[in-house]
């Protein structure tokens, strides 16, 4: 019954929508997140999640139900914070994490990406002196860790501006200083964001207890999914989403790809197989990726979309005590974005990913 409440409450959402502005849609809003309080958020969240994948659903629907999702984890209202997360004594990672407004869904750092990071920590051998690539960075801890793994060149990725300036002034508190000149003139682009630099260098002063190794080059790049799975460097810039921000180089491949958090919209999943096919080095190239199961079939889907673009696949389960010891290692509690392995349908799983033979 309350599973029925929601979905009419998305409904009427939607039909609202496609209806002249009116108090109505306020109205509608209200009722999604009253419905989400009786019905519990761990409970609404699967079926929220689910709503959104349908196609052609308006901005402001894809807004709203965004939002309520975080308002699921109880921590969207959060002005934006800086986390530091401490492997150990010699080793930590601070973020600044966003507003939900201005980041959406990437706005935080999500459980995943600590166990994700857990794992990079014991691969440390296999990382230094690599290039790595990581997919929907977000706020960026698993891919600045792996420059304090020794990594020769990191490479951080999203799509969203917003996210991407947040990336950049996360490299430069790693600490990094300014390497190329690869810059966003204000008075050239429409979207009026602030002149950035895309590059930097990790380690050059021998700041950190990790400039023992080679100075890694750290670049922060757009990169959506479905444009590079068609060979975006191919495509007229005016078909391009910010044909201004810069983008990786159309052969560029990579000795690990990582990223966490990624399956959440069926619609997304075959270009994510494709950009990991394309980007991963054939010359024993690795990835690692931390999946939440939110839902099983997204999750089967990815892995057959893998295993039909060539890809050899290893599947682990995360346990319980994995993500208790990662958690009391790291001095975090359980909540808000930290979910842990009972809270999804499938709980915490880490792919790891190379080409076939």
């Amino acid at each position: 019954m309350e599973e029925a409440a929601l979905l009419r409450c998305c409904e009427d959402l939607l039909l609202q929508s496609l209806s002249s502005p009116s108090s109505q849609w306020q109205q509608a809003v209200d009722q999604v997140q009253s419905a989400i309080k009786v019905m519990g958020s761990s409970r609404a969240s699967p079926l929220l999640l689910s709503f959104l994948r349908r196609p052609d659903l308006p901005d402001c629907v894809l807004d709203a139900l965004s939002h309520a999702i975080a308002l699921c984890c109880g921590c969207c209202s959060s002005p934006p914070s800086a986390l530091t997360f401490t492997f150990s004594p010699s080793l930590s990672v601070r973020v600044k994490e966003m507003d939900y407004v201005t980041g959406g869904l990437g706005w935080k750092v999500w459980g995943t990406a600590l166990i994700l990071s857990w794992k990079l920590v014991d691969q440390q051998k296999d990382i230094k002196a690599k290039k790595v690539l990581e997919l929907g960075s977000g706020c960026g801890l698993c891919g600045l860790l792996t420059a304090k793994l020794g990594a020769c060149e990191v490479v951080l990725t999203d799509y969203m501006p917003e996210i991407l300036a947040n990336l950049c002034e996360n490299t430069l508190n790693l600490p990094a200083s300014v390497l190329g000149q690869v810059q966003i003139d204000p008075m050239k682009t429409q979207y009026q964001y602030p002149e950035l630099s895309y590059d930097y260098v990790y380690g050059r002063e021998n700041t950190d207890l990790t400039s023992k190794w080679s100075p890694a080059i750290v670049r922060v790049r757009m990169l959506d999914w479905a444009e590079d799975a068609l060979l975006a460097d191919s495509m007229d810039n005016k078909e391009l989403r910010y044909p201004l921000l810069p983008r990786l180089n159309s052969g560029e491949t990579f000795d690990w790809v990582i990223g966490s958090d990624l399956v959440y919209d069926h619609y997304n999943i075959k270009s994510l197989a494709a950009v990991i096919t394309r980007r991963l080095s054939k010359q024993g190239g690795k990835a690692i990726f931390g999946i939440p199961v939110r839902d099983n079939q997204e999750v089967s889907l990815f892995l057959s979309e893998l295993d039909a673009s060539g890809m050899d696949v290893h599947v682990e389960q995360c346990s319980q005590q994995e993500w208790d010891a990662c958690m009391d290692t790291l001095e975090i509690e359980e909540g808000g974005t930290f979910h842990g392995v009972d809270h999804y349908e499938g709980g915490l799983l880490i792919i790891h990913v190379k080409h076939k033979p």
